[in-house]
């Protein structure tokens, strides 16, 4: 699950369903993503369109960024893929962070599509990876997307431009190319190559040869490694640098709390773990 960086998006923040208080026992009050969702399920002719924008308004306001997170509009009825490619395209107007939307968009058209999609679609999609002009990182989803749609040549290049970049002689340029390329990694599901990218930024800042710090927080990138070799089923690596994410997380700017480690699926594996709840005893006692 990514979280917002200093320099690039990476794992983020879920937000935890609200609790029914009252005299019964309570329950899993219905979370504001999960009532949008049923609502768009329900929401026929011209009201779809409001009732999809609510739903991936809802979607951002959690800031959690991960595979499958729009599965559910698979449920949701046809023609969503024609909303959101316009929409990745070309944002409403009046939606808070416009590049992020866009992301969003191209997002929950893998999610709902799968494997293959229309040529209306990868269209699109390859006019905005191929735009100079374009935000960098709605090209790199963009082409993440391609990539997962049966086209792999610009997340290719992209591979290949960051991968000679992490052979600059300028330590600065060479952390921030292997960052990059971690993104890059994650956005394909290639979470073993972007674990080690992260390992290797790591590698420098324990060393002194770059200050982390000029990139992000580095509480966050050693939480990001974890979550990449988690998913990747490397559970003693993911564990080695979780340790080290806690240990430095305390920081309230770093974005590490009980919240997002209870709940973030991409270390779900780590909390099966007794060593999980040894970690939680110690850093995140109460």
């Amino acid at each position: 699950m990514r979280v917002i960086s200093l320099s690039v998006l990476l794992f983020a923040l879920p937000t935890a369903s609200a609790l029914a208080q009252d005299s019964r026992p309570s329950k899993p009050a219905a979370s504001p993503v999960a009532e949008a969702l049923a609502k768009l399920s329900a929401a026929e002719g011209s009201a779809r369109e409001a009732a999809l924008r609510r739903y991936m308004l809802a979607q951002m306001q959690t800031t959690a960024l991960y595979s499958g997170q729009y599965a559910g509009l698979r449920k949701a009825g046809e023609g969503l893929d024609d909303q959101l490619i316009a929409w990745a395209y070309e944002p409403p107007l009046d939606v808070p962070n416009e590049d992020l939307f866009r992301q969003s968009c191209v997002r929950a058209l893998r999610d709902l599509l799968g494997s293959e999609a229309p040529e209306k679609v990868t269209a699109k999609l390859r006019e905005m990876a191929e735009d100079d002009y374009e935000e960098q990182s709605v090209k790199l989803n963009a082409a993440a997307a391609l990539a997962q749609f049966g086209d792999s040549s610009l997340i290719d290049k992209l591979v290949k431009t960051m991968r000679a970049g992490t052979e600059s002689e300028n330590p600065q340029q060479r952390a921030m190319a292997w960052f990059r390329l971690s993104d890059v990694y994650y956005s394909i599901q290639d979470y073993s190559n972007a674990a080690d990218a992260f390992a290797a930024v790591l590698k420098m800042h324990e060393d002194g040869t770059m200050r982390l710090d000029r990139i992000s927080s580095p509480a966050i990138v050693y939480y990001n490694c974890a979550c990449c070799y988690s998913r990747a089923g490397k559970l003693d690596e993911a564990f080695g640098m979780l340790e080290k994410a806690m240990q430095i997380g305390g920081d309230p700017s770093s974005g590490l709390n009980r919240r997002l480690l209870e709940s973030d699926q991409d270390i779900a594996p780590l909390r099966e773990d007794e060593r999980f709840a040894k970690l939680m005893a110690e850093h995140y006692p109460g």
